[in-house]
């Protein structure tokens, strides 16, 4: 199985700045970027990804999600079905 494969139909990959732990996310293609909060630049290649997205507003949602979960608040926020 190819890379691209399992890559289909997602357009947004959820990243931790490696420098400052900020959750974040990024367009697939792209291959750097600035870290909204520390400034540095990330070069994407060397990034771990944590989630995949297929849309921007599934992106937000989830690293809205990841925060909240870490502040350990995301049981209040949202409602998980089990």
């Amino acid at each position: 199985m190819s890379g691209t494969k399992r890559l289909e139909g997602y357009v947004y990959k959820i990243i931790r700045c490696p420098y400052c732990k900020t959750l974040q996310y990024v367009r697939l293609e792209q291959k750097s970027r600035r870290c909204v909060k520390c400034d540095r630049r990330l070069n994407l290649k060397h990034v771990a990804t944590v989630a995949l997205a297929r849309t921007g507003e599934e992106a937000s949602l989830i690293v809205r999600y990841l925060k909240a979960k870490e502040a350990g608040i995301a049981d209040k926020l949202y409602k998980l079905k089990e």
